[in-house]
């Protein structure tokens, strides 16, 4: 996004609403990617604990199974959520100035 250049009080005003909506959106996106990178973390763990349950004989194959298909998404995803939060911090650095 192209920030408006100017030295008016309009323009100024007009940039500091560009650059606030930019911060906004940034730090939306940003809260949102955590959420789901540590919601990807909760199902990988999830996976862990059912594994070491499954090897003490009190948790089924089945449950095991199931948790690895839901950790494996979640390792899938994660990978994508954190290669996204990398875009948008370069991003923010670039349009905004600020550095993660």
């Amino acid at each position: 996004m192209e920030t408006p250049t100017g030295n008016t009080p309009f323009e100024k005003a007009q940039i500091g609403r560009v650059r606030a909506q930019l911060t906004w959106a940034t730090h939306v996106a940003v809260k949102e990617l955590v959420k789901q990178i540590d919601e990807c973390e909760t199902m990988i763990e999830n996976w862990k604990q059912t594994t070491a349950k499954w090897s003490a004989g009190s948790e089924s194959k089945e449950a095991m199974e199931a948790d690895l298909m839901l950790a494996t998404q979640a390792l899938k995803d994660k990978k994508l959520f954190e290669e996204a939060l990398v875009m948008i911090c370069e991003r923010a650095k670039t349009d905004l100035g600020l550095e993660a």
